[in-house]
């Protein structure tokens, strides 16, 4: 359900139909997913580009 939630293109029919049960349950699932990869980006870059950590 993530992958549909990002816009992605590698879930099954039940991704699609299990997330859309869950937006009804949980109004913004989509979009905390997408807030969620984004600070995963944000996060990756300074640990990487500022701390130096190159080994994850």
């Amino acid at each position: 359900m993530y992958d549909f939630w990002l816009g992605g293109r590698d879930f099954y029919e039940v991704d699609r139909e299990a997330a859309a049960m869950v937006e009804v349950l949980l109004p913004g699932t989509k979009r905390y997913a997408r807030a969620n990869r984004a600070f995963l980006g944000r996060a990756v870059r300074f640990l990487a580009g500022e701390q130096g950590i190159g080994q994850f």
